[in-house]
């Protein structure tokens, strides 16, 4: 049986969160280099830096 893990971006430190799936690095704004610019953009990536404190996720079966 697959489980997923469900992440409520809302309850995290936003400094902390960084979007990626547009394929552009958020720091620098510049574009991703492939690999990572095809996986993020398909795979529509958020970054989360450091941990995930408990309240923010549910693991759903």
């Amino acid at each position: 049986m697959d489980k997923s893990t469900i992440i409520d971006t809302n309850k995290l430190d936003a400094s902390k969160v960084f979007d990626v799936s547009s394929g552009v690095e958020p720091q620098t704004k510049t574009n991703l280099k492939d690999p990572a610019f095809r996986y993020s953009v398909k795979d529509a990536e958020v970054l989360i830096e450091r941990e995930i404190p408990n309240h923010a996720y549910a693991v759903s079966e």
